[in-house]
């Protein structure tokens, strides 16, 4: 039986938030998300964001929020959360925190705040959080950061000075097309505008072919824009089959990144792709299922019930994590080995004499951390102005979806965007993807375009348009993330 569609009005959705609220369910996004997500929905549509809808309703938003992040700190164990609190902890963090600022500050003199918040974001956290202020943590270390603010005024800038900064470019074979140069080097990009008059006239002055810059960065945009062509997904398609492969979901997802989206977005679907490399689909799925059964059938020679056990109790005394995504990447015929002997790995886990829930502990911290840094993503958007909806797209699933074809996805660091299939997934069904990150490499903040249209950008870059006091919010609130990501790392 289908159910009626709802027709939400601005009445409609109050009158469902205090139903949720008398249900004793909490009214933060995380938990409305799971519960009721069309009313979730319906209240960013009918009051901007869900922040308007539930002050309309007479609730206060801040209390609300207050208990999401109650109610996600309660999946943290008490053991860490005393942990974290305990004296010892504190002291030693700031212990390590002072000792790293006077190691930086023995290899840069000129420490000033700048320089920390763009290449040691965490650890300016870390002052703030023990100290409330960069000159108390600077006058901890013994550092003078009256006469390092005196000595780093503003740069006055020369036509030379410019000179030499554009040669130290080419020297270290750094991009020079402008976008580049405004993302990573804006001081240098509005000195060229303010002196010369524009970039172009800034290369001219040193004898760079700026349009033949420009048209090389014209030919590699339309070189990816068109890279997923029908032609390249023909070419992949017919690689597999070479391989001796069937044209499955699992071998095209296998064999390059992309392949499967490109199918969806030249195609329609993996059908009409497979047919129109000439191979009938039926006959390849019916290939597929047979190669399937034969490792299955290795599965079960291989694996017993006695032996699946004893392999888990050996690699629990080994202290190799037991979470199933870890399992599946580190042996994956043990998990298949588990299914099919015992039925699930939560099953095999608990049969070999393990709690499960204490094996997925750590996985599921790291996904409230994620939670949390969404949250306060949230926060910071609405702060700086960028208006946006979530989880709101009919096929895809954005963290964000912006105006005009821009969607955002957030990750807690820059080095798990490409290990993710996010790029490959989002980047052909949206006019530009924006991915933002937490942590950086070495705590770099970086603001770069890794593809035509893809766009990796530190959280920090947004926090750093706020006023002082609030950045300060921010980065103590990433600090105590980043601080349980940190426990849970180290046990992993």
């Amino acid at each position: 039986m289908s159910s009626k569609r709802i027709k939400w009005t601005p009445d409609k959705v109050i009158k469902e938030i205090v139903k949720l609220d008398d249900k004793g369910e909490g009214l933060y996004v995380r938990n409305v998300t799971k519960v009721n997500l069309a009313l979730l929905k319906a209240g960013r549509r009918h009051f901007g964001n869900w922040e308007n809808a539930i002050t309309n309703a007479g609730y206060d938003y801040e209390e609300v929020k207050k208990r999401g992040k109650r109610e996600g700190a309660q999946k943290i164990s008490k053991g860490r959360q005393k942990r974290f609190n305990s004296t010892e902890y504190l002291e030693a963090q700031k212990s390590e925190a002072i000792l790293s600022l006077i190691q930086i500050h023995k290899e840069n003199n000129n420490l000033t705040y700048s320089f920390l918040y763009e290449n040691h974001g965490s650890l300016l956290a870390m002052l703030y959080k023990h100290f409330n202020s960069i000159e108390n943590a600077m006058e901890a270390a013994g550092i003078d950061y009256a006469n390092i603010k005196k000595v780093t005024s503003r740069r006055k800038w020369t036509d030379d000075s410019i000179k030499k900064e554009i040669l130290k470019l080419l020297e270290n074979d750094e991009p020079l097309y402008v976008s580049y140069i405004i993302n990573q080097h804006r001081q240098l990009y509005r000195a060229c505008v303010e002196y010369l008059g524009s970039w172009g006239n800034a290369l001219d002055m040193i004898g760079v072919d700026y349009p033949r810059i420009k048209e090389i960065k014209r030919q590699e945009t339309i070189e990816n824009s068109t890279l997923y062509s029908k032609t390249y997904v023909l070419k992949n398609l017919y690689e597999i089959k070479e391989k001796g492969l069937p044209l499955s979901r699992k071998t095209i997802r296998e064999h390059t990144s992309g392949l499967e989206d490109a199918c969806y977005n030249r195609y329609g679907s993996l059908k009409v792709a497979i047919e129109a490399a000439g191979y009938n689909y039926e006959d390849e799925l019916e290939v597929a299922e047979q190669i399937w059964l034969v490792k299955q059938r290795e599965v079960q020679m291989k694996w017993t019930i006695e032996s699946v056990l004893a392999e888990i109790q050996q690699l629990y005394e080994q202290e190799i994590p037991l979470y199933k995504s870890h399992i599946q990447s580190y042996n994956q015929s043990l998990y298949d080995g588990a299914i099919n002997r015992i039925g699930s790995w939560s099953k095999a886990i608990e049969k070999a004499g393990l709690d499960y829930d204490k094996v997925r502990e750590d996985s599921r911290d790291a996904s409230y951390c994620g939670y949390l840094f969404e949250d306060l993503l949230d926060e910071l958007l609405i702060e700086t102005g960028i208006s946006y909806s979530k989880y709101d797209h009919e096929k895809y699933n954005p963290d964000y979806t912006l105006r005009n074809g821009v969607w955002m996805d957030a990750k807690l660091s820059q080095w798990t965007v490409y290990a993710s299939n996010t790029i490959d997934r989002y980047k052909y069904h949206c006019r530009y993807l924006i991915i933002i990150y937490m942590r950086g490499r070495r705590g770099e903040i970086s603001d770069q375009i890794i593809k035509s249209n893809v766009r990796l950008i530190s959280v920090h870059k947004y926090i750093k348009q706020l006023s002082q006091h609030r950045q300060q919010y921010y980065l103590t609130e990433i600090n105590k993330i980043e601080s349980h990501l940190e426990k849970i790392e180290d046990w992993i």
